[in-house]
């Protein structure tokens, strides 16, 4: 702003300067023609009135600084103050003459070969009847401007000057209030009244900012908490795949440190799913892909943000759905699991009653085929009711009363009921310890019980034994099968409490187990809110304590 004051000033000066001599020249000289023209016509007055009584002697004595000429009534020269009269043309013809003889005066203007001068002639004719004219040389306006050039030139330059001078100055002076305004806090200015409806608009626009501003920032703000506290990851990106915001889970899920926003998204993670995920929602399309990252199933939900029908960035929301596709993949196998396990006992029931129903069989041979019969209907219902019990306890539909128990007592009572098996397996089976009341359901503390206790007798060794101990340890109650049998290796014993698995699966067939045990125990330990800790050494044997 100040160069532009600057530069119009310097611009006005200058044309002022300019036309203040146009106007000086145009004024001045036409009035110094009209002086010349006035002072020969008041010269040739008296010349006349001189030729008329003295004639051409007249003339010749009078001494005057413009050029006289007496002309003779046939145009040739009788008398002629500058040339020699011999030497001068016939002026019958000119301009000047010729009026005059016809009218009594004439005049007129002639310019020079180079036109820098012109020449003012005024002729009036006598009573003799020649003509007296009177005539003086002028400068033209071009010549005048010429002569003047250097002078011109000079003034210029001062002007320029004096008008860069006081131009920056007076640009200074007129902005220094304005460049002291406070727009934040427009208030109308002495200096400059003019301006105060723009300050009174400043001030409002000013107020319908902050309000906006703060409308704004309150949303960032509710977004941002929003998002920050998201379990999701949330990652904004923009047409060039470039991030503009992102929120804390994206880096706990990816497994990624803080990245700066204009990051390439890839920088989060260069896999192939997630690369492609990216490429496949800036295209324009919805993609749901799962990958991998450091053993977690991560769920990619891709969607496009359109402007104008043109895809100017995506949203990629990011799930942990790793609980989910192990529940999956658990849910699978137990189906799996579960017609093998139906399927067997069916076959074998099924093949059975098939070779009976076509009397095949002996007479002798029908008790042992009874007895086939009867055992793998046994194994069915057992299955059957272990899977029931799983899935009340899954979906915590078991409304049993709860009560005190003495988790001594019922140990006693399972070793009891279980001292034939042990005595059949050739497994010594003790109780030990003291009395240990807790609240819970009893049904299902006898069967954790039961449970630890049949696989510690089944996986034991001939002559081993299994101790049951019940105790309290820093006021908890808590109760331990421990067994001398063949041991869990390391890498099975985070699975060992899975529906159906069986880390052998030949030997577990032989005992005749269901596979759902140890998994009944694990849900009953939920329901009580108890801890199972398991420890054990191939070849050494297990001990499996449930502390309440």
């Amino acid at each position: 702003m100040t160069k532009r004051i600057h530069d119009s000033i310097l611009i006005v000066s200058l044309v002022a300067f300019l036309c203040s001599i146009l106007v000086i020249l145009g004024v001045s000289y036409p009035y110094f023609n009209e002086a010349l023209r006035t002072e020969i016509m008041r010269e040739a007055d008296y010349l006349c009135a001189g030729a008329e009584i003295g004639g051409k002697e007249y003339l010749e004595r009078f001494q005057e600084e413009h050029r006289i000429t007496l002309i003779d009534t046939d145009g040739s020269i009788i008398y002629d103050t500058v040339d020699d009269t011999h030497k001068l043309e016939n002026h019958r013809d000119r301009e000047e003459v010729k009026e005059a003889l016809e009218n009594g005066e004439g005049e007129s203007y002639r310019y020079s070969a180079t036109l820098t001068e012109k020449t003012y002639y005024y002729a009036r004719r006598l009573s003799n009847g020649t003509v007296l004219r009177v005539s003086d040389d002028q400068i033209t306006l071009g010549a005048v401007l010429l002569r003047m050039l250097i002078p011109l030139l000079c003034a210029l330059i001062v002007v320029i000057i004096v008008s860069v001078v006081l131009s920056s100055s007076l640009a200074k002076k007129i902005v220094k209030p304005i460049n002291e305004l406070d727009f934040n806090e427009p208030t109308p200015t002495e200096n400059y009244p003019e301006i105060a409806p723009l300050l009174r608009k400043i001030s409002q626009q000013n107020n319908l900012i902050k309000l906006q501003m703060s409308d704004l920032k309150r949303r960032q703000e509710e977004f941002l908490t929003i998002t920050q506290n998201m379990s999701e990851g949330l990652i904004l990106i923009d047409s060039k795949a470039e991030v503009l915001s992102y929120n804390k889970s994206v880096l706990r899920l990816l497994s990624v440190k803080n990245k700066d926003l204009g990051d390439s998204v890839v920088t989060f993670n260069d896999s192939k799913g997630f690369v492609g995920a990216v490429t496949t929602v800036l295209g324009g399309e919805k993609c749901r892909p799962l990958i991998e990252i450091n053993g977690k199933t991560l769920q990619i939900f891709a969607t496009p943000v359109f402007v104008e029908k043109k895809v100017s960035g995506a949203v990629l929301l990011i799930l942990d759905v790793t609980e989910k596709e192990q529940r999956d993949a658990m849910r699978r196998e137990f189906t799996s699991n579960v017609s093998h396990e139906l399927k067997t006992p069916l076959t074998s029931i099924y093949g059975i009653s098939e070779i009976m129903m076509n009397g095949i069989v002996k007479a002798e041979d029908m008790t042992k085929f009874a007895e086939n019969i009867h055992d793998e209907s046994g194994r069915l219902i057992t299955l059957v009711n272990d899977i029931m019990k799983l899935s009340q306890l899954d979906e915590n539909a078991l409304q049993l009363d709860r009560e005190e128990i003495d988790l001594y007592l019922y140990a006693s009572e399972v070793v009891l009921r279980l001292g034939h098996v042990a005595r059949e397996r050739r497994v010594e089976l003790s109780v030990l310890g003291e009395a240990a009341r807790i609240t819970g359901i009893p049904s299902i503390i006898s069967e954790m019980i039961y449970n630890l206790c049949d696989n510690a007798i089944k996986y034991n060794r001939e002559g081993g034994r299994v101790d049951v101990t019940v105790f309290e340890k820093d006021g908890h109650p808590a109760v331990c099968v421990k067994d001398t049998g063949i041991g869990i290796p390391k890498e099975h014993t985070d699975r060992i409490f899975e529906r159906f698995y069986r880390v052998d699966k030949s030997h577990s067939k032989e005992n005749g187990g269901t596979g759902l045990g140890l998994s009944i125990v694990k849900h009953g330990a939920m329901v009580h809110n108890a801890r199972i800790k398991l420890e054990s050494r191939v070849g050494e044997g297990t001990a499996v304590t449930i502390t309440f």
